[in-house]
């Protein structure tokens, strides 16, 4: 379900547009040896927009957009799934998941003159992917992947937070010469991400081979 809700604020100056959309999603996953587990995803989709004409030659528009979710999530690893054909525990595979992001940007168009029109813009993004543990054991012990017998045991594999931002502005300017139309502009983009990815995992090959993370 969701709405969507727009009209005036103030006549023929001032507009609004907001919009909401919620997002449910449940599924029973087999996880072998042990059954089904549920996973449930909950997202919270969102828009919205103000139009204002400050003036005859002045317009200016703000959008928010957002799409924050959460998932009490089973058998999604970050770092990619190993063939599993059984679980001592569901520990291994089961995680609290938080995805999506924001996004503000405002816009401005000013006609100078006849012969100039000058716009600008500037934004903000911001996605955030995170994957933690969603037990006890799964947070206190290390992952246990038998390579010979395809068997999971122990806690969950990863700590993953990956966080990408980004600012953006530009100024640009439309300008009539004689029978000439000329556009110049700058703009600018700083991308920031942070990243933090740890495994914490333990891989039997043979009696005498062991791999660890």
């Amino acid at each position: 379900f969701g709405f969507g809700l727009g009209g005036p604020i103030v006549r023929d100056r001032l507009w609004f547009y907001a919009a909401y959309s919620p997002s449910y999603r449940n599924e029973d996953v087999k996880l072998p040896g042990l059954g089904y587990y549920p996973d449930e995803t909950r997202s919270q989709i969102f828009a919205g927009k103000l139009t204002w004409k400050a003036s005859e030659s002045l317009d200016i528009t703000a959008t928010v957009l957002g799409d924050p979710t959460k998932r009490k999530a089973v058998g999604s690893i970050y770092l990619g799934q190993v063939t599993t054909l059984n679980f001592a525990n569901p520990d291994p595979e089961l995680a609290e998941i938080t995805a999506g992001g924001y996004t503000a940007s405002a816009e401005a168009r000013l006609i100078a003159s006849k012969s100039a029109i000058l716009q600008g813009a500037l934004s903000w993004n911001t996605r955030n992917d995170r994957h933690m543990p969603s037990t006890q054991q799964g947070e206190g012990e290390i992952n246990y992947y038998n390579n010979e017998t395809a068997t999971q045991s122990g806690g969950y594999p990863e700590r993953v937070s990956v966080t990408n931002t980004s600012i953006a502005g530009q100024i640009s300017g439309t300008f009539l010469l004689g029978d000439h139309l000329f556009k110049s502009g700058i703009g600018y983009k700083d991308l920031t991400l942070d990243c933090d990815i740890n495994g914490f995992w333990l891989t039997r090959y043979s009696d005498t081979y062991y791999e660890t993370l």
